[in-house]
């Protein structure tokens, strides 16, 4: 299977896959290694199939995947398809004439804000937004940024960061208190980590923060 891979500068670089399966992921040793903070380590995994098709699976990834401009885990993938990886565009086959050298990771696109797993800090495009997370903080950010902007319960947030029957809505106040003043959103009127009263809370990565 020929792919053609774009990077955010605009370089392109074609690769045959010849094996049964191949990595892609911002490690050297990656077969697709792409330098990028948007690319996980080990993004996702490209494997043939026994009818000689291909498919694509996240492997946990950060930022995850998009083909085809919808969010997927595994994909068949025939010629033609567009593969979003952190911030690259990959294409089964050749890229079309039309296509912008200019790529915008869909976390950026769509969401403007990201959460980088490697440096625990929350980032618009390249740039650091906020402080350095501690772990619980992170933590915190990562299980709603998984929710992809809906709402999750409190008690959810609470076993998934202190443990089963662990409920301390104290605790998970003051970790939200401390999670904003990282992040420089206010808690009077904040904009990324919303409150919903009684139920939860949910991340909205859309914020337009871009000005600040």
């Amino acid at each position: 299977m020929e792919l053609t891979i774009i990077l955010a500068s605009g370089e392109r670089r074609s690769v045959t896959l010849t094996g049964q399966e191949a990595t892609i992921g911002r490690l050297p040793e990656c077969e697709i290694a792409i330098d990028s903070k948007g690319v996980s380590r080990r993004h996702a995994r490209l494997t043939r199939t026994g009818s000689g098709d291909w498919e694509i699976r996240d492997l946990g990834s950060l930022n995850g995947l998009e083909v085809k401009g919808k969010p997927v885990t595994t994909w068949k993938l025939r010629d033609g398809d567009e593969i979003v990886v952190g911030d690259a565009r990959i294409y089964v086959g050749a890229a079309p004439h039309d296509d912008s050298t200019i790529i915008v990771q869909r976390a950026r696109a769509g969401a403007g804000l990201w959460l980088d797993g490697d440096y625990r800090c929350l980032r618009y495009g390249e740039r650091q937004f906020g402080k350095q997370l501690a772990e619980l903080e992170y933590k915190l950010l990562k299980m709603l940024a998984d929710a992809n902007g809906h709402v999750v319960e409190r008690r959810r947030i609470e076993e998934a960061v202190w443990g089963a029957n662990a409920y301390d809505d104290n605790a998970l106040h003051q970790l939200v208190r401390r999670t904003r003043e990282k992040i420089g959103d206010d808690a009077s009127t904040p904009r990324i980590l919303l409150t919903l009263a009684g139920v939860g809370y949910r991340l909205d990565l859309t914020a337009d923060i871009g000005s600040e």
